[in-house]
């Protein structure tokens, strides 16, 4: 997700400033597509690759991908027994050896696909290509949800603090839900952008938590429930960065996407900017000049941002059949 290593101060200023959230009112369901709005009009002799489809089954969601660090995960917490294996089937660094790789692939791909049906819903729901959205999740947490707090990554799709932002200026329905649950009518009638630091940083903890399947009973450690009902708040993630990245294109182009760029790359766009942020994306228009394709955006990240095109690079590797 969204990391937080671009200083605060100028991501709070681009949030504060340069980007207006949708009206309160709007509907959140039955959506066309919330990135073929943000993008613009297709144009009808446009190809669209396979992995932006939406025409997908759970059958054409199924993958068998060798995930170490989600191997590693089943066997430390006992799902995958590897008492026959060397070591219990982990090295000392907790990475899986051979043998544990072996006993857990089984493991693997029934864990990597129990999510498809609640993928390919809110996929559907907003339109968002379903193999997409399988993919970041690999990327980011190789299907194991647990969270981690202490590096502020949380659930499926590793929400972190800059990507709760990101969600609640952008998506009102995602904005209210966290909101009513920690303050009243009065306090929630006002757009995120409008409330004092200290209440966005209650609804943004009160959202990372809502996302977060951490449960102590459980085994693993994990609620599979709830990482399954956090799934649509990372679709409203991956498109609520569409319509930043939207924003950021006109702002500093006077063009909507769909007059300069592919649809494929203003995803892929979009991509760089849920993984870096709003600073590194604004920073790359800046200082990309006639053309804003993505092969032009992409050489220009500054060093100091995260890399988000190396993030789009594997999620499009992750793709490949």
């Amino acid at each position: 997700m969204v990391s937080s290593t671009w200083p605060t101060l100028i991501v709070s200023f681009l949030m504060l400033f340069l980007l207006t959230p949708i009206q309160a009112g709007q509907s959140q369901a039955n959506e066309e597509s919330i990135c073929q709005k943000a993008y613009g009009a297709i144009q009808t002799d446009q190809s669209v690759p396979n992995w932006l489809q939406m025409d997908f089954t759970t059958d054409g969601l199924f993958t068998e991908n060798r995930y170490d660090l989600l191997a590693g995960r089943l066997l430390y917490s006992g799902i995958v027994d590897g008492s026959q294996c060397p070591g219990w089937g982990m090295n000392v660094d907790g990475s899986p050896n051979g043998c544990g790789l072996e006993k857990a692939q089984p493991a693997v791909n029934q864990w990597q696909n129990q999510f498809d049906v609640e993928i390919l819903s809110a996929a559907q729901k907003f339109g968002y290509p379903p193999r997409m959205v399988k993919s970041v999740i690999a990327i980011e947490s190789q299907f194991w949800p647990a969270s981690d707090w202490s590096r502020g990554e949380v659930g499926l799709g590793q929400l972190t603090n800059a990507g709760a932002d990101l969600l609640l200026f952008w998506r009102q329905g995602v904005y209210q839900d966290a909101c009513f649950q920690v303050y009243g009518q009065e306090t929630c009638q006002r757009p995120y952008g409008k409330q004092e630091s200290w209440i966005q940083a209650a609804i943004r903890g009160k959202l990372l938590r809502m996302a977060d399947p951490s449960c102590a009973q459980c085994k693993g450690g994990v609620d599979i429930d709830v990482a399954k009902q956090s799934i649509p708040l990372l679709v409203e993630g991956l498109s609520a960065s569409c319509q930043q990245s939207a924003y950021l294109t006109r702002r500093f182009t006077g063009s909507a996407p769909s007059s300069i760029m592919t649809y494929e790359d203003f995803i892929k766009l979009s991509l760089a900017n849920y993984h870096a942020g709003s600073g590194c994306t604004t920073y790359a228009f800046q200082n990309t000049y006639v053309y804003y394709d993505w092969g032009s955006l992409s050489g220009h990240y500054s060093a100091g941002c995260p890399n988000g095109t190396g993030y789009v690079r594997k999620i499009m590797k992750s793709l490949q059949p």
